[in-house]
């Protein structure tokens, strides 16, 4: 994918999907952009290692609306690290036992 499509992604978002009452699923990126749920995902992910305030949460994904919105992205992904560490964690003890 080029940046092309980032761009594209990002306007797509901000104009059409600013807030999180304006969620839009992932199946509605996918046909939009003509891609599978993966890449969604992956370009979501570029795009906000880059700076831009894209959210999601269980109604889709948004452009960041305000503060409160982007905090809540935040929260969610600082939990998701929690839980990956911890089964890293539980993983590393396993290789002990073995």
């Amino acid at each position: 994918m080029t940046e092309f499509i980032y761009g594209d992604f990002i306007a797509y978002l901000k104009t059409h999907h600013k807030g999180r009452k304006k969620a839009v699923t992932s199946s509605g990126l996918e046909a939009v952009f003509n891609i599978k749920g993966a890449e969604v995902r992956r370009i979501v992910n570029e795009v906000r290692s880059c700076g831009y305030p894209v959210c999601s949460d269980n109604c889709g994904y948004y452009y960041a609306g305000n503060k409160k919105e982007l905090n809540a992205t935040i929260a969610q992904l600082s939990g998701r690290v929690e839980n990956i560490s911890n089964a890293r964690d539980g993983l590393l003890s396993a290789l002990g036992k073995s």
